[in-house]
């Protein structure tokens, strides 16, 4: 008996190391690779970015125009718009920036047409569904500001995939010397998406949203040419965090904060070789403790140990009030 429990152990150890090694070596490779160049691997073309005025999107968006590729980069704030055409034109000034205004969590219908009629007769060969709305609030209390990440996150979104990858899979495929590509789709997603925890329900369910999309999306379009990417960076040093109260946990994980630059390359890196990409050293912890700990048992210990963290527990008490 003994011994028919130690061949069960090593067959489940060895399955885990495989599962591990699996994992690790994607993005281990990930890691040494070169920044694919979309010019070279599109064509010479337009890239369309959402929230492409800061953080990651810039970064993409600095990144992409370095290479050549004109931009199209859509944001709700007029002047983050203008600041950043003034830094991509500053840097690149044989490129074309195309700015669009709009508010992703409002009416979806009229953003798409929108979005279409700006950008009609452009030559588009990468979507960016990057623009993220984030904040901290507790289920049993929700502000109005919920919803509008809701619409923002995952409505608006998807509206734009539904009008912008119909096009992207009709355009003419370009040979790049080793194959024909039509584009990419790349989504931000976030470990989040991933990771349980409190006063975050929302915004943690629309990055899991995007997430598990962009794999489902990645089988059709492959069959159409078409790259699929979904990132989940961990902690990134954006705006984004200024936003979400300091407490205890978040110091931790702010340890491992990366930059949007770093995450802008990681993108790059990954185009063309893997779908489901994770960023930063926080990213990958979480997914190796995914790999170890049922999520039922991960969420029943969380259940039993975050209200007596002082941080949580206080925004609890301060909840119940």
């Amino acid at each position: 008996m003994l011994q028919i429990f130690h061949i069960l152990f090593s067959c489940c150890g060895f399955v885990f190391l495989v599962s591990v090694a699996a994992y690790l070596l994607p993005q281990l490779a990930i890691l040494f690779a070169k920044e694919t160049n979309f010019v070279k691997r599109y064509g010479r073309s337009w890239a369309f970015i959402t929230g492409g005025s800061s953080g990651i999107g810039l970064s993409l968006a600095k990144k992409l125009g370095r290479q050549g590729m004109n931009l199209i980069i859509l944001s709700e704030t007029e002047q983050n718009l203008k600041n950043a055409k003034a830094i991509l034109n500053n840097l690149f000034p044989t490129i074309q920036v195309c700015l669009i205004c709009a508010d992703l969590s409002k009416d979806p219908n009229i953003l798409a047409k929108t979005v279409l009629n700006q950008i009609d007769g452009l030559d588009i060969s990468a979507i960016v569904v990057n623009a993220g709305y984030g904040l901290f609030e507790s289920a049993s209390n929700p502000s109005a500001s919920t919803l509008h990440m809701f619409h923002s996150n995952i409505v608006g979104h998807q509206h734009l995939i539904n009008a912008l990858f119909p096009i992207l899979a009709k355009r003419r495929p370009h040979f790049d010397g080793r194959k024909w590509r039509r584009g990419c789709v790349i989504f931000t997603s976030s470990v989040t998406g991933c990771f349980v925890s409190p006063y975050n329900a929302v915004y943690s369910a629309t990055k899991a949203y995007l997430d598990h999309f962009g794999e489902c999306l990645s089988l059709e379009a492959s069959c159409l040419k078409i790259d699929v990417v979904s990132i989940r960076p961990g902690s990134v040093k954006t705006k984004f965090h200024d936003r979400i109260p300091r407490f205890f946990v978040m110091d931790l994980i702010n340890l491992f904060q990366q930059s949007p630059d770093a995450v802008a390359s990681r993108v790059l890196k990954s185009v063309g070789m893997f779908v489901k990409v994770d960023c930063g050293v926080f990213a990958v912890l979480v997914e190796l403790m995914n790999k170890l700990v049922d999520r039922n048992l991960y969420i029943a210990i969380a259940q039993n140990i975050y209200p007596f963290i002082p941080d949580i527990k206080k925004l609890f008490e301060e909840n119940g009030k």
